[in-house]
């Protein structure tokens, strides 16, 4: 571990990981604090060598007493370059991760939010701003149909998400690297990374000469209905709240007066059981009063006229922003 050559360091780390070396986690834990003056893409090598070790200890590490861990402002050191690895030992490192988990939350897309996410949902207690966190980018919509009947109500939505590889030459001398995935579901290669409404799942595998590096897709996610199932999680109440990113109604035309007090009606509905959501929010500690009053409610109305023959052309009634 104190070799002044790079790859002799590296195997040292691989090797404390395959031959379960616990008295070297100190050592680990020093290289990651301080890591050596190296070339950027050596210094990649090393790095990952010593947090697989790292991981491969603590996944190991039945007995007591525990393994330490790098603190969570070491591990924030390395969080762009090797999330997955980082995520795994953060689950260990206290008390400030939750901070910093926050953080990450407020930029991060994909799988690598859910990980996040889930993360952040084991903390007991949660983090007094996770529910604030998962609010900001919800938005709702009211799709309002006006049609010469009232036949048809629907509504929809969904995600995706995935991953991306490429390649990079392995330093000379330096031992197999072990290569972290994130998976976007349950199968024979994936182990849980974090349990949630989303599960987050990665993959581990090691190869000799070439590395595989994780390149997470910024597209697919979250979206409102995860945030919503998230805070249901939150509150530890599944189907607590009825909200849906999009409702459709159809709504048979009479009158204007009678279109306004219907589309008014479905408003309400919504309206409800977003302060419904708000207050169980408040009630369990997860909001401020301060932070639930500055929520307006997330809503745009769209009306669109339907109607075959239509005598008259239907008022603008769409509303568009928060509420």
């Amino acid at each position: 571990m104190h070799s002044t050559i790079d790859a002799e360091v590296a195997w040292a780390a691989f090797d404390a990981g395959t031959f379960q070396l616990r008295d070297a986690v100190p050592d680990l834990i020093a290289i990651l604090e301080s890591p050596p003056g190296t070339d950027a893409r050596t210094r990649d090598y090393l790095i990952a060598a010593v947090l697989d070790a790292l991981i491969q200890l603590r996944d190991s590490n039945f007995a007591r007493p525990r393994l330490a861990v790098p603190s969570a402002t070491t591990l924030e050191r390395h969080y762009a370059r090797w999330p997955i690895q980082v995520l795994l030992l953060m689950s260990e490192a206290a008390p400030e991760r939750a901070i910093i988990l926050e953080r990450w939350l407020q930029t991060a897309r994909g799988l690598q939010w859910y990980a996040i996410a889930n993360l952040l949902l084991n903390e007991k207690p949660a983090p007094s701003g996770f529910a604030n966190d998962l609010l900001n980018d919800v938005e709702l919509r009211l799709e309002v149909d006006v049609a010469d009947d009232g036949i048809g109500i629907g509504s929809g939505g969904g995600r995706g998400s995935g991953v991306a590889d490429g390649f990079e030459e392995q330093p000379r001398d330096f031992p197999p690297h072990a290569v972290y995935r994130f998976e976007s579901g349950p199968s024979a290669n994936a182990i849980v990374l974090a349990q949630g409404p989303r599960s987050s799942y990665y993959s581990r595998r090691v190869v000799a000469e070439w590395q595989f590096f994780v390149a997470t897709l910024l597209d697919g996610g979250p979206s409102t209905t995860d945030r919503l199932d998230y805070l249901n999680a939150l509150v530890n109440r599944p189907h607590l709240f009825e909200l849906r990113p999009s409702t459709a109604v159809t709504i048979a035309w009479k009158n204007e007066r009678d279109l306004r007090m219907r589309i008014e009606a479905e408003r309400q509905k919504i309206a409800s059981e977003w302060q419904r959501m708000i207050a169980s929010l408040v009630d369990g500690g997860y909001l401020r009063a301060s932070e639930a009053a500055a929520r307006p409610l997330p809503l745009e109305v769209e009306v669109r006229d339907q109607r075959k023959r239509p005598h008259r052309q239907l008022p603008d009634l769409t509303v568009k922003g928060r509420q």
